[in-house]
């Protein structure tokens, strides 16, 4: 199940699903740079948008800060 028993356990998964997210990103970066130009870019800019929310509502701004800059 997505969902833990706390609020810290639920944003480490949010947080390991979005790090495989990165991973497939790079695993599949060949392939899709040869069917899909850029949708390595396209990808990124989604996990960083949600990093950067889950980061915000943590309050660690140094971090969401990171993610939105990396958005621009």
């Amino acid at each position: 199940a997505f969902l833990k028993n706390g609020i810290a356990e639920n944003e480490k998964l949010a947080n390991a699903y979005l790090d495989s997210a990165f991973r497939k990103i790079k695993q599949d970066k060949q392939l899709n740079a040869a069917f899909f130009p850029g949708y390595e870019t396209a990808a990124r800019q989604g996990v960083y948008h949600y990093k950067a929310i889950l980061y915000s509502y943590a309050l660690n701004i140094d971090s969401a800060s990171y993610y939105y800059n990396l958005m621009r």
